[in-house]
């Protein structure tokens, strides 16, 4: 495993979920059953890594946004803070 999918492989195994490890598994062993190419396998490993990357730095944004609303972060989660 290479390039986004090993990346990707990691990112599941450091999210230490395991629900999310075994969807990862079971995807990619469906994946590989039902003849999908690994460059295939890799291009979708790149499109789910882009998500990953998107969703941390919406997260990021949100955390910086909560910071400077003086660290009212459970207001803006709950949508009674608005940017």
């Amino acid at each position: 495993m290479t390039g986004a999918l090993a990346d990707l492989k990691q990112w599941v195994m450091n999210a230490v979920e395991p629900e999310l490890e075994a969807e990862f598994r079971k995807l990619l062993g469906q994946m590989r059953r039902n003849g999908i190419s690994d460059g295939r396998v890799n291009a979708v490993a790149d499109e789910l890594y882009a998500l990953v990357c998107q969703r941390q730095r919406e997260e990021y944004e949100a955390c910086k946004r909560a910071a400077s609303d003086n660290g009212d972060f459970e207001s803006w989660l709950h949508g009674q803070t608005s940017y």
